[in-house]
């Protein structure tokens, strides 16, 4: 009994700091962008998924979960999970062909963490916490994560704390999942890394060729002076 009022504490602390590792990594070292540090939070999240999946502590943690924050018939998570995906296209709406790169990924990032979070239900075929089947991973969760990396990549230049922000809707989508006994905490935790895995490596394996060539065919010409601090910067 000692152990198991101890393992939910624990479980929902590692996760709260992987998120900051996550969150403040790249903030304060120059040496790691944020993609290496995304990719370091997912790898993390799908291993404490993988390890919790196999405990036979799960159904006690499990029960600790809702005991702790309580348990609802609401199917909000059903509605919350496209609070990302209607973020990204209201970012296409309003910026057009300037976000159609990022509109593209999001395509290829939810279709593509879709079919490997279905290959793996059909796969396992484990048992939910209700009795139901295709537990292991959480599809609301990883489809929700990875929209919500997308809006992440959107945003993290000129607004990071928005950027931030948008993993909300999609951890309440998890938090959800869990109170309504859909799922076990590992399939959460398991689908919120790959959805940010799928999104993070769309990116990293399809950068954006129209900004990369603007940067490498680009010169800048500097003429100022460090008396009056007055300078100008020409890019051609």
């Amino acid at each position: 009994m000692v152990v198991k009022a101890h393992f939910s504490p624990i479980c929902y602390l590692a996760c709260i700091f992987l998120i900051l590792i996550g969150s403040i990594v790249p903030v304060r070292s120059q040496s790691i962008d944020t993609t290496t540090s995304r990719l370091w939070t997912s790898l993390s999240f799908m291993t404490i998924g993988v390890i919790t999946n196999q405990s036979p502590l799960k159904e006690n943690l499990q029960s600790d979960l809702i005991n702790t924050f309580g348990s609802t018939e609401s199917n909000i998570d059903d509605y919350i999970s496209y609070i990302p995906t209607l973020q990204v296209l209201g970012h296409k709406l309003s910026k057009g062909d300037k976000h159609q790169y990022h509109f593209e990924q999001y395509l290829i990032s939810t279709g593509s963490c879709l079919i490997v979070t279905y290959g793996l239900k059909f796969l396992l075929n484990q048992k939910r916490p209700n009795g139901g089947s295709l537990a292991f991973p959480s599809g609301h969760t990883s489809f929700a994560f990875s929209t919500a990396t997308v809006n992440f990549q959107i945003l993290k230049k000129d607004f990071p704390f928005w950027a931030y922000m948008s993993y909300l809707p999609a951890a309440a989508t998890g938090m959800f999942r869990i109170m309504r006994n859909k799922h076990w905490h590992s399939d959460v935790l398991f689908g919120a890394g790959l959805g940010i895995l799928s999104t993070q490596l769309s990116y990293r394996l399809r950068p954006n060729k129209l900004t990369n060539y603007a940067n490498k065919n680009s010169s800048t010409l500097h003429f100022g002076t460090n008396v009056n601090g007055i300078s100008l910067s020409l890019r051609f």
